[in-house]
């Protein structure tokens, strides 16, 4: 990630702390994942598959799904099928 996307990045996580309840999607290659792994169970097995999908609370009402793949391909697919699902859990592994 190149400085002016962190700076992006950081600007709109700041953003995102004002609006509590919102739900937010995090997109990152597995290159990108290493300062996220403490917040996700067994993570190291996750990374076997091309992707993979997992949620945490945020603040009361929000929740973080956290998309994780191999490579942007990988994402987009993740993404696909994420969209396709009739519900999602708040909190876990969702795939």
């Amino acid at each position: 990630m190149n400085e002016s996307n962190r700076l992006f990045t950081s600007q709109r996580n700041r953003k995102r702390f004002f609006f509590n309840g919102l739900n937010a999607v995090r997109l990152l290659t597995y290159d990108e994942l290493p300062p996220f792994a403490s917040q996700i169970p067994d993570v190291d097995s996750l990374t076997k598959a091309s992707a993979f999908v997992y949620a945490h609370p945020h603040h009361a009402k929000g929740t973080i799904f956290l998309l994780a793949g191999r490579d942007t391909d990988a994402l987009v697919e993740a993404g696909q099928r994420l969209a396709k699902l009739p519900s999602m859990p708040a909190q876990g592994l969702i795939f």
